[in-house]
């Protein structure tokens, strides 16, 4: 899991007047305030219910206020070390991030845990969909047609 908790009010405001607010949805500076209080209210319900990650035996990293501290729980080997590298080193600029995970594995068609088995049907109808999505949605800029580099984090097994 990936965790990210803002407590940094400043970031929060920018990242609802950037993200949010400031686009053509919004005609006027009016519409834009009763939006940015819209999203703030909607913050206020989120943080009455949140619960966050604090179960030991789970795998999880916690970014706290844009990477200012990291924690990691129960994190090991190769691929999770690179994402914790990954998101460790990131800026806090807007940019989406990609995470999926693999498509079925032979091993999971069994209901085995572990190993490094090749890709299920399944699997293989998922990768290839997964491909096709990425290289019809998130490669191209949706304004101009053009190609944009974007960065997809999945299992580095078969």
């Amino acid at each position: 899991f990936v965790e990210s908790v803002c407590t940094d009010e400043a970031v929060i405001d920018r990242n609802i007047w950037f993200a949010k607010v400031n686009n053509e949805d919004y005609a006027n500076d009016e519409d834009k305030q009763r939006a940015f209080d819209d999203f703030r209210e909607r913050i206020r319900q989120y943080e009455a219910v949140y619960e966050p990650m604090e179960e030991e035996h789970l795998s999880f990293i916690k970014l706290i206020n844009c990477g200012r501290r990291v924690e990691i729980n129960n994190i090991h080997g190769f691929l999770l070390g690179r994402i914790v590298q990954f998101l460790s080193n990131m800026h806090a600029t807007h940019q989406t991030i990609y995470l999926s995970r693999h498509g079925q594995s032979e091993y999971n068609f069994q209901g085995k845990i572990g190993g490094d088995s090749g890709l299920s049907k399944m699997g293989e109808k998922y990768s290839a969909r997964l491909a096709e999505y990425c290289g019809n949605s998130l490669c191209v800029d949706p304004e101009t047609g053009q190609p944009v580099p974007v960065r997809l984090w999945t299992s580095s097994l078969q």
